[in-house]
């Protein structure tokens, strides 16, 4: 690329229809990135249109909105599809971009140079902790766009290793590149906190921090066993704290979170505005993260950078993250899990070692350093084409 050469690139932006989910963040601090980056002209889609603009998107009652339709209308994501492709297709063929970069798995179909970006394989790997409708839409969808992507960007080496595993694709064709976590995300002072943490009745340094979706992947029954296994006043003392949105097949549950919410020992929080969330990981004792299986599992990254230990499960990239900046248990293992726990809240000399080597560990990621590798995705992918 010439040093006066832009190159145009079109971004998916549906993910940034609020509330973010996780490729949701990493979209928009992504694109923020590349887009300070000199040669990089980026033009985002929103599914019904495209902006310059870099923004999360309100759709007032998204979610309930999507989970009608879903029930009332056949082949729901179908017609959203040819809905979306059509919008798509109206800049595109008036001005195409040199390069299509799609960080949510599926792209629009597009004649030029795709880059995908593929967070895991857990729709194939476990199944059963997805909706049905979701698992027939990427078996449906899914091995095609791998098979058109110039370029597949995995969160991790082990993403990497599962989609080579999975499909019949040189090794060359998968770029591994890291997430980062927000600057947003940094250790505070018990005064730079106080207010927002006011705001959730929550106690600096009095809690337990579980986040994700309360969706049976992230695996909180694990965190809840371990919370019901420790003493009383143990629990009470640091309650368990769950920031997240309603997920599925939460019912289940909410039924065994029920003891622990009527006593004191855990709270929901629901969804967390973006802007609170890096004050209420400050703020927190130590993350819980037993999730089953994970891409990169960014919430470990984001609580290290925030100066709070972390628990979490030895599954999936987790380890690959955390190194060896924090304390790993089994999948199913609740009474280490209780063991971890337990030492954490009683031992400051634990709290102040972890939070130093998640915040060494921590600094080896950024989103600085994913912008630069991902425009290495892209180069690689234009010497192709």
């Amino acid at each position: 690329m010439n040093k006066d050469e832009q190159v145009n690139v079109a971004i998916g932006a549906t993910s940034l229809v609020q509330p973010l989910t996780g490729i949701g963040q990493y979209t928009f601090n992504l694109a923020k990135k590349i887009s300070e980056r000199p040669g990089y002209n980026l033009d985002l889609f929103y599914g019904r249109g495209w902006s310059k603009d870099i923004e999360p998107r309100t759709v007032k009652n998204i979610s309930t909105i999507k989970n009608i339709v879903r029930k009332v209308v056949p082949f729901s994501y179908k017609i959203n599809r040819w809905v979306q492709q059509s919008a798509f297709d109206k800049k595109i063929v008036k001005s195409p971009p040199a390069l299509y970069h799609e960080p949510n798995f599926l792209p629009l179909k597009f004649d030029g140079p795709v880059v995908i970006t593929v967070h895991d394989l857990s729709f194939i790997r476990y199944p059963h902790t997805h909706p049905k409708e979701r698992i027939k839409m990427m078996n449906d969808w899914f091995p095609a766009a791998v098979e058109r992507a110039d370029c597949i960007i995995a969160d991790s080496h082990y993403t990497k290793s599962e989609i080579l595993s999975e499909f019949a694709i040189e090794s060359d064709k998968v770029k591994v590149v890291h997430l980062g976590a927000s600057k947003d995300f940094m250790p505070r002072s018990k005064a730079d906190v106080h207010s927002v943490l006011c705001k959730y009745d929550l106690k600096y340094r009095d809690y337990m921090l579980a986040v994700g979706t309360l969706e049976p992947r992230k695996n909180l029954v694990q965190v809840i066993e371990a919370y019901r296994a420790l003493p009383l006043d143990v629990a009470k003392k640091t309650p368990l704290i769950i920031a997240g949105m309603r997920g599925w097949k939460e019912k289940g549950m909410l039924a065994q979170l029920e003891a622990l919410l009527i006593n004191g020992r855990a709270r929901l929080l629901g969804y967390v505005p973006g802007e609170d969330l890096p004050y209420i990981y400050s703020g927190a004792r130590g993350l819980l993260y037993p999730s089953i299986y994970e891409g990169f599992g960014l919430p470990v990254l984001e609580a290290m950078s925030s100066g709070t230990p972390v628990i979490c499960s030895n599954s999936s990239s987790l380890p690959e993250v955390i190194g060896k900046a924090g304390k790993i248990v089994e999948i199913g293992d609740v009474d280490r899990m209780a063991e971890l726990i337990r030492n954490l809240c009683e031992d400051e000399g634990e709290l102040i070692r972890l939070a130093a080597a998640g915040l060494k560990r921590s600094s080896q990621f950024s989103w600085d350093k994913c912008a630069t590798d991902t425009i290495e995705a892209y180069q690689y992918t234009l010497r192709k084409n």
